[in-house]
Order: C-alpha cells, then structure tokens, then sequence
C-alpha cells in the first residue's frame, strides 16, 4: 500500500483535443491561495458548464487559486457559405472605417477576422462537461503535477523537521553541563562579593536562578510539535493550515528558549532552530 501523498498547491496542465472538426485547447494553473478560489476563461457558450467543473475540482482539490482556461478551434472548410455573413461584413466595414481614421494602423489579415467571435459557425454545445473532450485528462494532470511537487516538498520538510529534533537531542544532552555552567557563574560572582552570604541564602539564590532558566517545558513542547508536524506530513491530505499553526508555535517556543538562555550554547541553539522553523514554514506556503 502506497503511502498518502501531500499535494502542493502549484501545478499546470494543458492538453488538446478534437471532436466534430473543432480542436479544444485546456489549460489549468493552480498556485497558491488560503481557500480554494476557481476563476474560469470560457467562452459564452460554455459558462453553463461552470458548476459542474467546479464541483469536478472540488473532489479532488482542497486549497489554491485555480485558472481554468478553453480555447476552441473550429476548422474551416473554406466555403464562404459557411461563414457569417451578416457579422462579417460588419466587422469588415468597422475596421475599415478604423484603418481610415488611424491610417497608420496595419489592417487585419483574413486569418485574424476569421478567429473574431460569431464569424465561423459554431457547433452547438453538449450540455454537461463530459461531452466536452480534454477537460478531465488536464485534471488528471493538474493533479498528478501537484502530487509530484507535494512529494518533493514532503521529502524537504521531513528532513528539515528531523534536523530540528536532532538540535534539540544535542541540546538535551548538553543540560546538565549547562546547569553547572550556571551555577559556577554565580558562585564566582558571591565570592567577590565583600561581604559574607549565607551558605542557605546561596542555594536559594541558585535554585531560583535554575527555576527561571529551566528550559524542560519549552524542550518537552518543541519536541511533540516538531513529532506531529512529520505524523501529519505521513497522514497525507490537505494539512498545510495545521503545519502552519504549528510553525507558528515552533517559533513562539524557540524564542522562550533564546529569552531564557543562560549559555553561549544555548543562545546558538535557539537561532539555528528559528533560522530551521523560518524555512519549513517557507516552503509549507506551497503545501494544500
């Protein structure tokens, strides 16, 4: 059984087609967006199909901005019966009046009149999408190159995530040496001090002092948001808002552990961490 497979929200597709001598040309570009927003490129007599593509795209697709974009090219069997006359000699006499006007314009080819709307005849139009050929392959496409580039993405964030864990296994380890670290720092700065302290009034000074450095909560916390970010990266479907949340409070953690840093060690540690967190969250944009 094939594991589950994030998608990204960046992905093209084209295909061409033809049927009753007219070619059909689909194009969909998906990139990224908070919701799933379709905006469609028909022409007249296909936006009835609208619903029905849309509802298409939502069965496979979750989150971006797609652009969905058809381009019908009827061929002509150069019969001038088979044009119409009516609105040709229309436009034919309007860019005539242009090119008159503005005689620095160059006039239009026939080619270039022939392409202009309501000129060729136009082969009435099936009432669903599937007598429409082209449409559900470009799909197909659309979404097999977003699993392709979600695959990429994944391999990136779970190796990045796994550097992270790895930071916080060495900085585990290196705790206690940091506590005595700590505590030689204070008991250097009593004994230059004057006066005499205490030995009782010492040990709670570096008890309170150990308190407000104590680092294990923010430790315990990075470590189950960084293990669940890779559960969700192996669960698959369309987590990018969850791994965004949970960047989020990645980063609110690391800072708690650069705020409370009492070592050169740790300080380092908290940076890299944050530096890590800022390019998993980059590249978590492009995740559905």
């Amino acid at each position: 059984m094939n594991a589950p497979v994030l998608q990204s929200m960046t992905g093209f597709a084209r295909s061409c087609s033809e049927s009753n001598g007219q070619e059909y040309v689909w194009e969909i570009r998906s990139v990224n967006h908070r919701f799933l927003n379709i905006s469609f490129k028909l022409p007249p007599a296909m936006r009835h199909l609208e619903t029905r593509i849309r509802d298409m795209i939502q069965a496979v697709i979750h989150r971006g901005h797609i652009e969905i974009s058809l381009w019908i090219n009827s061929a002509f069997s150069g019969n001038l019966d088979d044009l119409n006359q009516d609105n040709l000699d229309a436009l034919a006499t309007l860019m005539l009046r242009v090119h008159e006007r503005h005689p620095e314009l160059l006039p239009s080819s026939v080619s270039e009149l022939l392409r202009w709307p309501g000129i060729l005849p136009e082969e009435p139009v099936g009432s669903s999408i599937e007598s429409l050929p082209g449409f559900q392959a470009s799909l197909d496409q659309l979404v097999l190159s977003r699993l392709t580039e979600g695959a990429r993405l994944t391999q990136i964030l779970r190796e990045k995530l796994e550097r992270c864990l790895s930071m916080l296994d060495r900085l585990q380890e290196k705790l206690p040496d940091i506590e005595d670290q700590t505590k030689q720092k204070l008991l250097q700065r009593i004994d230059e001090i004057e006066h005499e302290v205490e030995s009782e009034r010492i040990a709670h000074e570096i008890a309170l002092l150990l308190i407000k450095h104590d680092v294990t909560e923010e430790l315990d916390r990075l470590h189950s948001h960084l293990e669940e970010s890779i559960s969700l990266l192996d669960g698959g479907g369309a987590v990018g808002r969850r791994l965004d949340f949970l960047m989020q409070e990645l980063n609110r953690e690391a800072n708690t552990l650069g705020a409370k840093s009492s070592s050169t060690v740790m300080t380092s540690a908290s940076i890299d961490l944050k530096l890590l967190i800022e390019q998993i969250r980059e590249q978590i944009q492009n995740l559905e």
